[in-house]
């Protein structure tokens, strides 16, 4: 074994997922960290997840061109689904 530290990256991800399905934070933890991923790709570890309850129509923001400022807005401290 060499001594002879390698470079490797290591890569945040921000995802959003929309759980229409409601399988929940653990279920959605254990399939992201139990893909199947190349073999010298460690699989990922979940740090941090967090949720915000949304009632959803068609017209919800998230679901419409420009997303990105209702999903920021609902994660700025003490968001909520406006």
């Amino acid at each position: 074994m060499s001594d002879e530290a390698e470079q490797t990256k290591v890569y945040k991800l921000e995802m959003m997922f929309i759980d229409f399905d409601e399988i929940g934070p653990e279920a959605l933890t254990k399939l992201l960290e139990n893909a199947r991923l190349p073999n010298h790709i460690s699989p990922p570890t979940m740090v941090a997840l967090e949720s915000r309850d949304v009632e959803w129509d068609d017209d919800h923001p998230l679901n419409n061109a420009g997303w990105e400022a209702a999903f920021a807005g609902l994660f700025q401290e003490g968001g909520s689904d406006e």
